[in-house]
């Protein structure tokens, strides 16, 4: 039986793969609820659904800068949903979930694929595992995280762009298959339209195959992205908006001010390089740095976007490691390409493989230990528990949250409590302005139990009659990422009923 699973492994490499990686999704699908980022949320998830319920108070009433692609596509999978009568906000995202996984598991074979037409199969084999089971993966491929939706598109323009390049080599002539470049440009557009950042990567791309002396394919590539952008970025405008291209203007203008007043002094972790070196777990993350730029001129039509965009993310920081995962795969398979191929030159690596099964056993055995987290890991815990209890109570009308410890507005995430309630949010900046509460409300949600007992009695000059219902904890990886932020916020939310019958 072991060596007919042997067998079958070797012949098959690439199906135990999607099998071992659509397992370990399940399992994300099934647990790891929540939303860790805000846009993953509010605009992903929120903003469709109040459109479905014909509600206004989303806080999107003017462009953001954001493409409404994506936010179609969300629109459109929640509302099959509640066609069929599905309208409890935990089942519509278990199916979306649902959804995503199972695209993702295109971005292993397109990585596998990529990697075979620029290296060998081992190779190949190798960044599929990387693709299917680094521990950051099951969350993000599950989840409505913008920028993980844009890499299947961006893999898939890469992998016709790479194909037709090997083939122009091979051949030494410039004859084109115009359709394949065409097509490809199509999906950068399409990948773009999803996430307007990627078109860092594929602004490298035009450039790489300029300096390659393929004038033609990059122009076909360019009539494909033009193509892709005027239908994209064309119709959700002009149902929302009622005109053409206006998130993408707005998009252009926040650009040119984000350039020009950019922080200089963002945390260490957000410059992309160091954030890909932690992410990636040493040692291993510094093998593939190595490759990575080993490789840059044997690969460099892969190579040169991917630093592009890495240089561009390094140089002006921004405050959220997610702007650099439309690239990871790709830096995978060069770093990976990169050292395999000085792996097999390396006299030192040769009389030391030992070494190197200890490193990569050291990165598996903490990799293990970061997968089961964010596997199970149920972000925001507190705050979506707290709106799906408001949930129950048919009458609740309006609520407050109260935040005097901060002088944050975070907003709730309202599409969990299902009514789109009214509320207010009190914080350091307001805590005594009384007219705020002019209005009775249902519920004091506290944020934080820090000084909780002289925080309720002090609502209390407003709504005497507060009763406390339940406490919410945060999802352990939740404490573990404020205690190393250095966060006096135990993430805990404290629920009181206001007795209006008292």
């Amino acid at each position: 039986m072991k060596d007919k699973l042997l067998n079958i492994s070797r012949k098959h490499p690439l199906s135990i793969i999607i099998l071992t990686a659509l397992a370990v999704r399940i399992i994300a699908m099934i647990f790891s609820k929540g939303y860790g980022f805000e846009n993953e949320h509010f605009f992903y998830v929120e903003t469709p659904n109040a459109w479905l319920d014909n509600i206004d108070n989303t806080g999107y009433d003017s462009p953001r800068g954001i493409s409404l692609f994506y936010v179609s596509i969300n629109y459109l999978i929640f509302g099959f949903f509640k066609l069929f009568g599905i309208h409890n906000p935990q089942w519509l995202l278990f199916f979306s979930r649902i959804i995503h996984g199972l695209i993702s598991l295109t971005i292993i074979t397109l990585g596998y694929r990529i990697t075979k037409i620029i290296s060998d199969k081992k190779c190949a084999v190798n960044v599929a595992w990387l693709l299917a089971l680094l521990w950051f993966t099951p969350y993000v491929n599950v989840h409505n995280i913008a920028q993980n939706v844009t890499v299947p598109f961006l893999l898939y323009g890469t992998l016709l762009i790479a194909k037709q390049e090997k083939l122009r080599n091979e051949l030494k002539h410039n004859n084109l298959h115009r359709s394949s470049f065409i097509i490809a440009g199509i999906f950068f557009g399409l990948a773009f339209s999803v996430w307007y950042q990627s078109i860092l990567f594929y602004a490298g791309i035009l450039v790489a195959l300029i300096l390659l002396k393929n004038w033609k394919g990059s122009l076909m590539s360019l009539l494909g992205f033009v193509i892709a952008i005027c239908v994209t970025q064309t119709l959700p405008d002009l149902v929302v908006w009622g005109r053409p291209f206006v998130e993408l203007r707005e998009f252009l203008g926040k650009s040119s001010e984000y350039l020009f007043n950019y922080d200089a002094h963002a945390p260490w972790i957000y410059y992309s390089f160091l954030t890909v070196l932690v992410a990636l777990i040493p040692p291993l993350s510094f093998a593939l740095m190595f490759g990575f730029f080993k490789a840059c001129r044997k690969q460099f039509l892969l190579f040169f976007p991917t630093f592009i965009f890495l240089l561009f993310y390094t140089i002006f920081p921004n405050y959220d490691e997610l702007y650099i995962l439309p690239v990871v795969p790709i830096f995978m398979i060069i770093g990976m390409t990169g050292w395999h191929d000085f792996r097999k030159k390396s006299s030192f690596w040769l009389k030391h493989n030992r070494l190197e099964k200890y490193m990569l056993a050291f990165g598996c055995f903490v990799n293990a230990i970061l997968i089961v987290t964010t596997m199970f890991m149920y972000s925001n815990k507190p705050e979506v528990k707290a709106m799906t209890y408001l949930s129950k109570n048919e009458t609740v009308d309006f609520f407050v949250i109260n935040d005097e410890t901060t002088n944050e507005t975070k907003r709730p995430p309202l599409f969990y409590e299902k009514h789109w309630s009214n509320y207010i949010i009190v914080n350091q900046n307001n805590s005594n302005d009384t007219t705020l509460f002019n209005r009775d409300a249902d519920y004091v949600i506290f944020k934080e139990t820090e000084n909780l007992d002289s925080r309720v009695e002090k609502m209390k000059v407003y709504y005497p009659n507060l009763k406390h219902e339940v406490t919410y904890k945060p999802y352990f990886a939740q404490i573990l990422y404020k205690w190393l932020n250095n966060s006096k916020d135990d993430g805990c939310v404290a629920i009181y009923k206001v007795d209006h019958e008292y």
